[in-house]
């Protein structure tokens, strides 16, 4: 462990604890909403903007190596 600067003190186990209580908190339904749509986005495949095959991105594999 690294050697505490001469004039500083420990931080206490509690401040971490204290620290995540007010960070964490739970979703709104707004947020859990959005958070489904943007994976549902995510994982969906759709069409190559070049040629119309089917990508996970804007642009196939096929036509990404042909550029």
């Amino acid at each position: 462990m690294a050697k505490i600067p001469e004039g500083r003190k420990p931080i206490p186990d509690e401040w971490f604890v204290d620290r995540a209580k007010k960070v964490i908190r739970e979703m709104t339904p707004e947020e859990r909403q959005r958070a489904k749509e943007r994976e549902k986005a995510n994982t969906e495949w759709q069409k190559c903007v070049s040629c119309g095959g089917p990508s996970k991105s804007d642009f196939c594999g096929f036509c990404i190596e042909e550029e």
